[in-house]
């Protein structure tokens, strides 16, 4: 290796990266929902530790943006889970695991459209700002 090589964003950088990028939509959707802003951090946080490792492991940019795109998913999920904990779903009982489920698939369905539009863009943007190490070329023909 050279001293020239581009190594992959700490932890710290890439929390701060797509955490900002990630609040951003939530503070300007649920600036006065406090109950939403609070659970929206919080499913902040998780999911931008979980897809750390995945982007380090990653070797191109099309990749990155693939796992970026699973895991605003797994966000929305979650988000649309935390809502619903206490709260019944249909015929389910609250903080059943049904409930927690079916609630979260209606986040992610409800919400994937306007999380493709505001926070997506964000995210590749912020992403394409980390110093990322380019691709080998024998994992760019794969």
């Amino acid at each position: 290796m050279t001293e020239n090589t581009i190594k992959s964003p700490t932890l710290v950088e890439f929390a701060v990266a797509n955490g900002s990028a990630a609040t951003f939509p939530l503070v300007l959707f649920f600036s006065r929902e406090p109950k939403f802003l609070l659970t929206g951090f919080a499913a902040v946080v998780v999911v931008t530790l979980l897809m750390f490792r995945p982007m380090r492991a990653c070797p191109g940019p099309r990749s990155r943006a693939a796992v970026l795109l699973v895991f605003t998913l797994a966000y929305l999920i979650l988000f649309g889970a935390l809502l619903a904990w206490s709260a019944g779903v249909g015929d389910s009982e609250p903080a059943s695991l049904s409930a927690t489920l079916a609630a979260g698939l209606v986040i992610a369905i409800a919400g994937f459209l306007p999380a493709l539009v505001t926070a997506f863009p964000l995210l590749l943007l912020a992403n394409s700002l980390l110093s990322w190490p380019a691709a080998s070329p024998s994992t760019a023909s794969r």
